[in-house]
């Protein structure tokens, strides 16, 4: 008897023991489910999302920043001395350059002066402007609206005669020489010397006249000051008509309504 009382109490402390123990192997956990919403949110305060996070377009995707309407060819071999491309100021800078070069116009020349900077003289035909603009408006696409200052008169010394002019001041300082440079690989056949950029104001064949008219048109010129932001497809439809806009071309890639917009022949 005094056996199975022991043998009983043998087994109870057995039994008691086994459940501490795995009471002492269990740990607390959290529901998976939690656990990973917890990491995402930890993750995503720490590294926020950037655009090299995003994913990439198909390579079968083409990302142009400029079309244009190619021209119909490309053949330029025929120029026109009743065209050109210029720089203009714009109008409402016209009135005082005018009033001088009025005062030295030709006497065999009866058609209106205009303020401009010649670009490429002569041009193509009037005919093919369409196909100059769209070659230009690419061409040119990199080349972003520029300022312009004429504060300053000088003298172009020649072999018989005095050039009076209104020099520009451009920032950047050789932008005009690179706009004249990409126009020429297009048209090289446009052009008839080295490019000076001027306005041209009168010629004289005495130096002491273009210095005397120099020093009185300076003494009371106003300098100005403005954008630009076009070229100018120039064309008159006979000897003594004036020269009017047929084209526009605008720089940098875009298409801003025109200061001057062109006029229909």
């Amino acid at each position: 008897v005094e056996f199975d009382r022991r043998a009983q109490a043998l087994r109870a402390n057995s039994k008691s023991d086994a459940k501490v123990n795995q009471a002492r192997s269990r740990k607390p956990t959290q529901p998976k489910e939690q656990t990973s919403i917890q990491h995402l949110q930890s993750n995503t305060s720490q590294t926020p999302l950037k655009a090299t996070h995003l994913p990439l377009q198909s390579p079968s995707t083409t990302i142009t920043l400029q079309s244009f309407p190619q021209p119909q060819s490309r053949d330029f071999r025929h120029t026109d001395h009743t065209t050109t491309l210029v720089f203009c100021p714009p109008p409402e800078f016209w009135e005082p350059i005018v009033n001088l070069k009025k005062n030295h116009m030709n006497p065999r020349i009866k058609r209106p002066p205009y303020p401009h900077i010649t670009i490429l003289a002569p041009f193509v035909k009037y005919q093919r402007f369409d196909d100059a603009k769209r070659i230009l408006q690419e061409k040119l696409q990199n080349v972003q609206p520029f300022t312009m200052e004429i504060n300053a008169m000088e003298i172009y010394f020649n072999n018989t005669s005095f050039t009076l002019y209104l020099k520009p001041e451009v920032q950047p300082a050789n932008v005009l020489h690179d706009i004249h440079k990409q126009c020429l690989e297009e048209f090289p056949q446009c052009t008839k010397g080295p490019f000076d950029p001027h306005i041209g104001i009168g010629y004289f064949k005495k130096r002491n006249l273009a210095v005397s008219h120099q020093r009185k048109y300076q003494a009371n010129w106003r300098p100005m000051k403005f954008v630009v932001q076009e070229l100018y497809m120039m064309h008159r439809a006979g000897k003594d008509s004036p020269f009017e806009v047929r084209g526009v071309v605008s720089l940098g890639g875009k298409n801003p309504p025109p200061l001057m917009p062109p006029k229909p022949l």
